[in-house]
């Protein structure tokens, strides 16, 4: 059964995006609008029963636009206190006219899987977030301490800023490992933004993958991998390594562009 109900601020609000009850575990969707204007969703889980509960999650944001696709994925284990309510995961999205997106959310316990939720840039989605958008307040009406939403990065519940994309092409085991592994480990450089970066997988012979790298259309690694996961996040930390020296190499390159049309040669 699903319960749906709604939390509204005049300025920035949270919006509960339908319930899945177990037997001892709520897991919902929390929806909020950011400062900037961005949708926050919050993967939210409550134990109901009298006992600590032991967990882990998934939570998936698959993104796609006329650029290609984005998939970003966070997971981990949780505990929670009898009737405690917890925060497993957060992100942040900049909606765009014409991206789709969608988020998956799992708990696991022991024996599989005990709760599924999902969200979809559909049209319940866009009714949703539009009532968390600024109102007009009256004079006589003030409401204090509003809910204000703020970006953070680098921790297990921190918001994700797509400031580009990364593009799966894989289609074997041993190229989905690597590309989780270059997802995982990727942080843009400080500055720059609007890349694409393209992970595809070639033909190969045996049990190995042909990866190849590509980023904004030019090719920068290929290589084979084995079925090994140690070899595999290693490689995978090269090649996180060498695109964001190519990334900032590049904006740096521009900069220096820039900097030399604005001065220009002195001949007239």
């Amino acid at each position: 059964m699903l319960r749906w109900y709604c939390l509204l601020f005049v300025i920035f609000g949270t919006y509960a995006i339908g319930i899945a009850q177990g037997s001892d575990l709520n897991a919902w969707f929390d929806l909020q609008r950011s400062e900037s204007g961005q949708a926050v969703i919050k993967g939210m889980v409550k134990n109901k029963s009298n006992k600590t509960l032991a967990y882990s999650y998934s939570m998936r944001l698959t993104k796609a636009g006329p650029s290609g696709k984005a998939i970003s994925t966070q997971s981990g284990s949780f505990t929670l206190l009898p009737k405690e309510e917890k925060i497993t995961s957060e992100i942040s999205i900049n909606l765009g006219a014409t991206a789709t997106f969608e988020v998956a959310l799992k708990i696991f316990d022991d024996e599989g899987i005990v709760a599924d939720e999902k969200m979809l840039s559909d049209e319940k989605f866009i009714s949703d977030f539009q009532k968390l958008l600024p109102q007009k307040t009256s004079p006589d009406k003030i409401v204090a301490n509003p809910t204000v939403v703020k970006k953070t990065r680098n921790t297990a519940t921190d918001a994700i800023e797509i400031e580009g994309l990364i593009i799966d092409e894989t289609r074997s085991k041993t190229g989905r490992d690597y590309y989780e592994f270059f997802y995982g480990k990727w942080i843009a450089p400080q500055g720059v933004s609007d890349f694409t970066i393209t992970i595809k997988e070639l033909p190969a012979r045996g049990r190995g993958a042909r990866i190849s790298v590509e980023v904004n259309g030019n090719l920068l690694i290929q290589r084979m991998l084995q079925p090994r996961l140690d070899v595999i996040e290693l490689l995978a930390e090269q090649s996180v390594n060498a695109v964001k020296k190519y990334l900032v190499d590049n904006e740096k390159l521009k900069s220096d562009l820039e900097a030399g049309d604005q001065k220009g040669s002195g001949v007239y």
